[in-house]
Order: C-alpha cells, then structure tokens, then sequence
C-alpha cells in the first residue's frame, strides 16, 4: 500500500506543477485553477499523512538500529576512507609514471561486412540487436548489403588494453534462411565501456523488412522503401525520414520520436517519456501516443489517433478527406485550419479549461459538446474530435500564432 500511495503522491504533485503552469500561461480561468488546486492539495496532503503514520514504526526502529551500528562502524567508516585515499593516490601516481592521463580516451576500429544480393526482389530482412550504440539504415550503391561496424571503447587504462577490448566485441554476424525470406543478423555485445554504431546501406531497389532495436541509443532511417520495420529503443531516440513503407512501428521508453518526409500506409508510434513530432507525413492509419510529452502532427492520413495523457497535442491536417482523434488527460490541444472553406467538423470537449476559435468556423453547441464547422461540412470531410480533461483547446488559422 505505502508503495501504490507513493506512486500517487508523485503523479498528483506532477499534475500540481503543470497546473501551475498551464496557470500562469492564462489557459486556463483563475476559478478553475483555484479549484482545482485545492481539491488536489487536500488529496496530497491526506496522502503525505497517511504514509508518515506507516512509516513511523519502522523510522523509530530504524533510528534504533542506526543509533546502535553508528558507534561500532566509526572507526571502521575512518579506517575504511583512509585505505581508498591511499589506493587512489597510489594509483594515480602509477598512471602518471606509466605516461597515461587521468582522464579516459576513445579508441575505434572499423569493421565492413558485404553481403551481395543476386535478386533484389527477393523476400529480405534485416534484424539487429544492440545494447549500446546506434543502429542507421540509408542508401547505398550496387546490389551488395554493405553493413559498417564501428567499434569503440572509452578507456583510461592505455591503448594496448583498449585496442584488447575492441577485439573482445564479437558482432555475432549470420545469415539464414526462414521460411523464404533471406534474414541477415547482427547482434554484437563486448566487455563494459564499449559500443558500437552500426550503418546499413541498402542497394537501391531493395524493400527489406527491419528490426532493429537497441537498449541505449538511437535508431534512423533515411531514404530506403521497406515493407515492414520495427524500430524499438529503451533509451533513446528515433527518427524515420524520406522513406516509404507498409507498416511501420516506432517504440522507445525514454526518448523522442521523429517522422519527417514519409509515406507509411500504417504507421504506430509510441513512447513513455518523449516528444513525438511527424511532418509531412501520409498514409492510411496513424497512430501516436505518449505518457509524458508532446505531440506535434502535420500529416495526410485518412484515419488518426493521437493521445497523451501528460503533455500537448498540436495538429495540421495537410489533406481535406481525414477522421482524427485527440486526446489529453492533463495539457492543452491546438488545431491549425489550413483553409476553413474546407469541409471541417470539429467536435471539442473541455472538463475544465477553456475552448476558443480564431477562425471563420461556425461555433454551437450540442449536449456538453462544443461544434465548430465550415458550410462545406456535408458527413465527410475533415472529422475531429479534441477531448482534455484539463487544459484547453484552440482552433487558429495557418497564419496565427498558435
């Protein structure tokens, strides 16, 4: 229980900080804010309550314990410092005898492997998995696979023992036939301190599927077709530009998510913590979500859902034939009206905030919901639907500052 309480007193004085901004930003009344404020305030303070009466026992307990350990451990703790100073003294003095700086160097070596293609029509895949690094796929040249392995280490120890760890990466490097797909793998790991960065150049005429995933680091694509491609970090960003596809699914934990330039006709992305931003992008379905962060979509996609439950969705519709939904638990959504002679209808729903329209939209409502449409408007068109819990919600032209 204390530790479910925990995870809620965070998430409540997470909510009170963007609050405060959203506040002091003016989007949303000074009623609703103070309002809102103390209903939250007295939730954090009934929980910051609760858990210090949990915890007392075991705090006094703990005293106790630490009051006993703290004379017995003194000398030791002393003894104990006294043996690392004159460890790293001695150390550094055999560093600075041996003619090696204090302070770690990086050190690469370059590995190429080649993988010629007879028919580049060919079911192909290419699966890479890194633990620390980067993975990029871009064009290459020819009919050959040509995949660059740069290997590096950061080490403090000399050239000769860093030089030994570059040779212990193993890439673990295979090729094999599943099903009738030609799969080529990559899966490198070597002792700590090193990494790798990994480019794949793709012969042109090739549409390959990918999987590429990497635990700390980043993933690209740029100017390659493909007919699937999963992309997926735990630390790190991801980015696809100019490229075209079937289906693409973008995954990260922690980092940002970039579309630029792409014709993708599925399309999912999704994160925990980061921005997603996609430009220029179109297709059939798209799909973007995000725990904590922002969401920023200019597209041409017939059908899309965009969510984010901390964090603020901006929104261009670049095509007039488009059903989109946006939502938001705690942050503000704006929708930029290219042409409002277009076919628009654009059903909004605030819970506390406010709703305002900078354009020629005809406004009205129905039931809790507020209406904005254009004459040319006949069940078909340009299809929205923009629901915050908290926060507000703002229709402007291309030209406005929105």
């Amino acid at each position: 229980m204390a530790v479910k309480d925990k995870l809620e007193l965070e998430r409540l004085l997470s909510i009170l900080e963007d609050l405060e901004r959203m506040y002091q930003n003016g989007e949303i009344r000074e009623e609703t804010y103070r309002e809102m404020k103390k209903s939250y305030k007295s939730r954090i303070t009934t929980l910051q309550d609760r858990i210090m009466d949990m915890e007392q026992p075991v705090a006094e307990a703990v005293d106790d314990a630490r009051e006993a350990l703290g004379q017995a451990s003194a000398m030791m703790a002393q003894n104990v410092n006294d043996l690392l100073k004159n460890t790293m003294r001695l150390l550094k003095e055999q560093l600075k005898t041996a003619g090696i700086e204090g302070t770690a160097r990086k050190y690469k070596a370059d590995e190429v492997i080649r993988l010629p293609l007879e028919d580049l029509s060919h079911p192909f895949m290419v699966k890479c998995r890194v633990e620390k690094g980067t993975v990029s796929v871009v064009p290459g040249m020819g009919s050959e696979v040509v995949c660059t392995v740069e290997k590096a280490v950061k080490d403090m120890l000399g050239e000769e023992l860093a030089r030994k760890k570059l040779d212990r990466i193993d890439l673990s490097y295979s090729t094999y036939m599943h099903d009738t797909v030609r799969v080529m793998k990559l899966s490198p790991s070597g002792p700590p301190s090193t990494s790798v960065a990994i480019t794949v150049a793709i012969p042109p005429g090739l549409s390959a599927d990918y999987e590429l995933v990497v635990e700390h680091g980043s993933v690209t694509m740029e100017h390659v077709a493909f007919g699937t491609a999963t992309l997926k970090t735990e630390n790190g960003s991801i980015e696809m530009r100019d490229c075209t596809g079937g289906q693409a699914s973008l995954d990260t934990e922690t980092g940002s998510i970039t579309l630029e330039r792409d014709a993708i006709e599925h399309c999912t992305l999704e994160t925990e913590n980061g921005n997603i931003k996609a430009v220029d992008a179109r297709g059939l379905t798209f799909e973007a979500r995000t725990e904590k962060g922002n969401i920023t979509a200019y597209e041409s996609y017939a059908s899309s859902t965009l969510e984010t439950e901390l964090g603020s969705i901006k929104f261009r519709p670049d095509n007039d034939q488009h059903s989109c939904t946006l939502s938001s638990e705690l942050g503000s959504i704006k929708i930029i009206v290219p042409d409002p002679t277009d076919p628009w209808h654009i059903r909004a729903y605030v819970e506390r905030g406010a709703i305002r329209n900078d354009t020629p939209l005809e406004r009205r409502m129905q039931g809790d919901n507020t209406i904005l449409s254009s004459p040319a408007y006949r069940d078909g068109g340009i299809d929205i639907s923009a629901t915050t819990e908290l926060g507000s919600i703002r229709i402007c032209g291309i030209n406005d500052e929105c």
